[in-house]
C-alpha cells in the first residue's frame, strides 16, 4: 500500500517538510513519536510513502497512528476525507462541462450508494 498523494500531502503540511527523499522518513518518523508519543518504523514510512517498492499492507494500529498525527480518530475517519478512497469518478469519462450544456438543460447525477 502507497498513501494517496491528498495524504502524502497532509503529512508534510504537518511535518512542514517537502518528502522527496526516503531520509525525510527519519524526520518524519521523529516528529510522529514526538506528536503521538508512538513509534513507527522509518523503513514502514518508506513503504508506505512510496521510497521502497513493497506491496504489503501495515498493520491497522500502524494507520490509526497515522491518523491521530493528522488530528484525526482514526484511519477510517482520514480515509473518509481522501478524495481518492472517497469518489470512484474517474477524470475525462465522467467529465460534464457546462459550456457543452445548452442553456437551461438539467442533468441528473447518481453514485453509490443511493446518491442523487
Amino acid at each position: 500500500m502507497k498513501f494517496s498523494p491528498y495524504i502524502t500531502e497532509l503529512l508534510q503540511q504537518k511535518v512542514k517538510r517537502e518528502l522527496r527523499l526516503s531520509s525525510d522518513c527519519e524526520y518524519l518518523a521523529l516528529d510522529i513519536e514526538s506528536v503521538t508519543g508512538e513509534h513507527i518504523g522509518v523503513n514502514t514510512l518508506k513503504r508506505l510513502l512510496g521510497f521502497i517498492d513493497d506491496e504489503r499492507e501495515p498493520r491497522p494500529s500502524t494507520l490509526d497512528i497515522i491518523a491521530r498525527y493528522l488530528d484525526f480518530e482514526n484511519w477510517d475517519l482520514l480515509k473518509c476525507f481522501d478524495d481518492k478512497s472517497n469518489s470512484s469518478f474517474s477524470a475525462a469519462e465522467d467529465e460534464i462541462r457546462t459550456i457543452d450544456l445548452p442553456l437551461g438543460q438539467r442533468i441528473k447525477i447518481s453514485y453509490l450508494p443511493d446518491r442523487l
